[in-house]
């Protein structure tokens, strides 16, 4: 017998390589998973049934929880209303002899609490959360200690992996892309 620990989901799975035991011995063998099991869980077997009442196997394909696969127009719409709310309050920064709004940082509280109460429903239903989702966009967002801001683009000094995909900033904030074409780490499309 071995435990295979799956940290990402806090879930252990108990695996067998077979039976170790006689077939006579197979009350004695239940009552030992009875009782591991009620200890793991908290819960008695009230009923004699083998093992557990209640107990239900996980489905063979597991929900993705992390955002991927939620509609892409709900989270458009999320991103614009996050970004709002951040750029309500103006944050001048200085970026190549130009001024750019960076916005606010605000806590998740302020954040929750500007966005449609529907969309931020979806969103739970379908995924781990406004944190998620805002954590998967990290070209846009940064999320620490339970605040949210606006990233400022990066250049193309530090790093130009990215340089195939179009800039978020260029086509969506309203001061633009604080860096040249040149220098964004994105390609910046005229549509």
């Amino acid at each position: 017998m071995d435990k295979l620990r799956i940290p990402s989901t806090k879930k252990t799975c108990i695996i067998s390589f077979g039976r170790t035991y006689e077939a006579n011995e197979s009350e004695i063998i239940n009552e030992r998973v009875t009782k591991f099991i009620e200890g793991r869980t908290g819960t008695a077997n009230q009923s004699n049934e083998m093992w557990v009442q209640n107990f239900k196997a996980r489905e063979k394909v597991e929900k993705v929880q992390n955002c991927t696969q939620l509609n892409r127009d709900l989270i458009r719409t999320i991103i614009k209303q996050v970004v709002t709310k951040l750029l309500e309050t103006k944050v001048a920064l200085s970026v190549d002899d130009k001024t750019w709004n960076r916005g606010a940082e605000l806590p998740f509280n302020e954040i929750i609490a500007s966005i449609d109460k529907n969309d931020l429903r979806s969103l739970k239903n379908n995924c781990g959360g406004l944190q998620t989702l805002l954590r998967n966009h990290r070209y846009i967002f940064e999320v620490v200690n339970g605040r949210v801001k606006i990233r400022v683009p990066k250049k193309i000094v530090e790093t130009a992996k990215y340089k195939n995909k179009p800039c978020w900033f260029f086509s969506n904030h309203p001061d633009g892309c604080p860096n040249s074409s040149e220098l964004c780490v994105y390609k910046h499309d005229k549509h």
